[in-house]
């Protein structure tokens, strides 16, 4: 599965992910912001990053531990009709 994976994805952001798995003690290379933090170190997260992270389709990296953010989005963020 991993190496389909891989031949779908960019291979400089492949080389990213290796390099960040390896570097990280907890060889987590990709972490969710919870609560507009990293969720790896804890770094808080300006709006203004968690809005580029919310629109972009490029790679986002924490500016405290330097790895790859992902925002899932919950249900509170949508926005409500009416």
């Amino acid at each position: 599965r991993r190496a389909e994976l891989v031949r779908a994805t960019a291979a400089g952001l492949v080389d990213l992910y290796d390099k960040l798995r390896v570097k990280m003690r907890d060889g987590v290379a990709v972490v969710e912001v919870d609560r507009d933090a990293c969720s790896g170190c804890q770094t808080r997260l300006p709006p203004q990053r968690i809005n580029e992270l919310m629109r972009s389709t490029e790679v986002v990296r924490c500016e405290g531990c330097g790895r790859i953010l992902a925002y899932a989005s919950r249900a509170e963020d949508a926005p409500r009709a009416g």
